[in-house]
């Protein structure tokens, strides 16, 4: 007995194709371990750099040669803030300073302020991208500002004048250490106190002069009075 013929004509049923699921759990796996391979990647390539630097080969690095291209004057001024530039031929160059005052910046442009009286070895280092470095240093005094001188006077009798620069000022990481007095007849005082006197000789007109020394060795401008007596 035969079964029923089938119909060429007819199609088989089919079920449709099903997209395989990927869960988000999944998909946080596959960005993992791209990240990792990111930066094995990175890594071994520093790691190659590196050992390409310590046996000379530059692979297309100049050695840098930093100088330092700041114009300083002689003497800095303490809490007063001055720039400091640096210059070097090469590539992919990072700039470190170490100011001697335990402080320390970067970058090829860089600003700082000195807090304290005193000499300081400023230091700068360039380093390229294969580890190659270069350094230059400068030594920079820093001073207070410079003290002022002020007086007044008083004329006594006989030809006395007495003197008071105690409103002369220092600044306050410092103290005023001398006053030098010009009479203006040609006597002169170097001393420690801030009061002092002369007596003239005769009567006339005298322009005396007082300045001033820190203990730093800082001078102060000249301050004048005229006396006629």
């Amino acid at each position: 007995m035969q079964g029923p013929a089938m119909n060429a004509g007819m199609p088989f049923p089919t079920q449709p194709l099903q997209q395989p699921r990927t869960s988000g759990r999944g998909r946080l796996w596959v960005l993992a371990l791209v990240s990792l391979l990111v930066i094995a990647l990175v890594a071994a390539g520093m790691s190659w750099l590196q050992w390409a630097s310590q046996r000379g080969l530059s692979l297309g690095y100049p050695t840098p040669n930093v100088q330092m291209t700041s114009q300083l004057p002689g003497r800095l001024v303490l809490n007063q803030g001055y720039q400091f530039s640096a210059a070097s031929q090469g590539r992919d160059l990072t700039y470190s300073w170490d100011f001697g005052d335990q402080t320390s910046s970067s970058g090829p442009v860089v600003n700082h302020t000195f807090q304290a009286n005193g000499t300081y070895t400023v230091t700068v280092t360039v380093t390229d991208a294969v580890g190659q470095r270069s350094t230059a240093s400068t030594q920079v005094t820093v001073l207070p500002p410079p003290p002022q001188a002020s007086f007044i006077y008083s004329v006594g009798y006989y030809y006395y004048v007495s003197f008071d620069a105690s409103n002369s000022t220092a600044d306050a990481s410092t103290s005023i250490a001398y006053y030098d007095w010009d009479f203006g007849d040609g006597s002169t005082d170097h001393t420690s106190y801030s009061q002092d006197s002369h007596t003239y000789s005769t009567s006339g007109t005298y322009t005396v002069t007082l300045t001033v020394t820190d203990a730093t060795g800082q001078q102060s401008t000249a301050a004048q009075a005229t006396i006629s007596l």
